[in-house]
């Protein structure tokens, strides 16, 4: 009897343990609430993109955006005030793009994330009246922080 109830209990604290917290389907992404929050901002961004729909791009920023282009002194950096300037500026030549991007890891640490993802840009543009299309496949790190309920992009888009 006390060997039946033993293996009983053994079977629930593995179907327990196989109950955990999963992954979010198609990745290798912990399903919690926080990475599908996080999750959500990507899908709008890319959503965004395809659109060249600055004004959404721009509320999904965080006041305290800062684009650090890598430049030694910084003469190229700019922040959320010049963030729908330089959208304007980077769509402007752009007749039609489709962007596609791959979630590889989400870190979380306090009040601040970080993205890896893999991006596929496929876009025309029209230069001296000619259209051209081009491709781009790249791994990109996105930075958001949290801004009370909402996740916002600090850097990287």
């Amino acid at each position: 009897m006390h060997k039946a109830r033993f293996l009983a209990v053994l079977l629930l604290v593995g179907a327990a343990a196989g109950c955990g917290v999963g992954y979010i389907k198609g990745t290798k992404i912990r399903n919690t609430a926080e990475n599908r929050a996080i999750i959500d901002v990507l899908r709008r961004y890319q959503t965004a993109m395809e659109a060249k729909d600055i004004a959404t791009l721009v509320s999904l920023a965080s006041p305290s955006y800062h684009e650090g282009l890598g430049t030694v002194g910084g003469e190229d950096d700019y922040g959320y005030d010049r963030l729908p300037e330089k959208l304007n500026d980077r769509f402007s030549k752009v007749k039609a793009l489709r962007y596609v991007v791959t979630i590889n890891k989400i870190e979380v640490t306090g009040t601040r994330a970080a993205v890896f993802y893999t991006y596929d840009l496929r876009f025309q543009y029209i230069v001296e009246g000619i259209e051209r299309w081009s491709t781009e496949t790249a791994d990109h790190r996105m930075q958001l922080e949290r801004d009370g309920d909402y996740w916002r992009i600090v850097a990287g888009l």
